[in-house]
């Protein structure tokens, strides 16, 4: 974000630093800031000497006005809706082999999108590669949120052309490295941004073995995240045998020998293949990590 020093006073960028301020433009170009929504919180208004601060109105006052500017919205305005659900606790070391060198204290809760990538897009079920683009567009206008924070999609891509060898699990696990840093260095948790789980995530299973490692993972809790989603109003994982591809769920996981798959898991059985990145249709469910500090 930027921001510029004058006299002492940082200038911050009303989208990104004071959320639930409305701002309203009248047709002669007055504005009009309504803070109700800030809870109290002063406002000292600086004008250049010509424009004049005329009144306080009541929010019980106030009515809609055209030419609304809105800003970020606050934790009260998010839709119930929207709002992920928390699957439990996992371990990150046993989440990505590329994560394996951290300590078993590196933890996170895992946060689970209300709903999947065709429908926060409004579209049919599409490829990998599709869904990695469409996941990066997920800005805070979708609404998807945890604790009162707008979640926004992870930019990150799978064997772009300026690092080919760089897949997709490899730059999430880079950004959940970086958060499990940032989180331990602050003290405070980080919350990760929304990408498509890796095969231990969505299926709890390392490849080749039927043996579960994540505990917490979509398909063994589908049904606990299904009940978590139907009471407030999200779309439920699709589990129905009567689809189409729908109730495969992509992984972020490559093929080791094939650079043009990824593996996918059926929600009906539990069944996994691998679907080529470009041709293959299946569903994503988005997911994010609330890192936390080591204790």
């Amino acid at each position: 974000m930027a921001t510029a020093e004058t006299q002492g006073v940082t200038e911050r960028s009303l989208r990104g630093e004071f959320k639930g301020v409305t701002v309203i433009r009248a047709e002669n170009g007055d504005l009009t800031f309504d803070v109700s929504a800030l809870n109290g919180v002063n406002v000292n208004i600086i004008t250049n000497g010509d424009g004049r601060v005329t009144k306080q109105v009541p929010v019980e006052e106030q009515t809609n006005a055209p030419d609304v500017i809105q800003s970020s919205p606050t934790a009260g305005a998010f839709n119930p809706a929207n709002a992920v659900v928390k699957a439990g606790q996992i371990q990150l070391n046993k989440v990505s082999k590329y994560l394996s060198d951290l300590p078993d204290t590196a933890k996170a809760e895992l946060l689970v999108s209300p709903q999947d990538t065709a429908k926060i897009f409004n579209r049919d079920i599409g490829t990998f590669n599709e869904d990695t683009v469409s996941i990066r567009n997920i800005s805070e206008d979708h609404g998807i949120h945890a604790d009162g924070q707008a979640l926004t999609g992870m930019q990150i891509f799978d064997r772009p052309d300026s690092a080919e060898d760089v897949t997709y699990e490899q730059a999430w696990s880079k950004e959940v490295r970086s958060a499990w840093e940032q989180a331990n260095e602050s003290g405070e948790a980080v919350t990760t941004g929304l990408a498509i789980g890796t095969k231990q995530i969505v299926h709890g299973r390392e490849i080749g073995t039927r043996d579960v490692t994540v505990a917490n993972n979509l398909y063994s809790n589908v049904a606990e995240i299904n009940a978590a989603l139907k009471a407030q109003g999200g779309q439920e994982i699709i589990t129905s045998y009567d689809s189409g591809y729908a109730h495969w769920q992509f992984t972020a996981t490559e093929h080791p020998d094939y650079r043009s798959g990824v593996y996918s898991v059926d929600f009906t059985d539990g069944d996994n293949g691998w679907g080529r990145k470009g041709h293959d249709h299946s569903s994503s469910r988005p997911v994010a990590l609330q890192i936390a500090p080591a204790p």
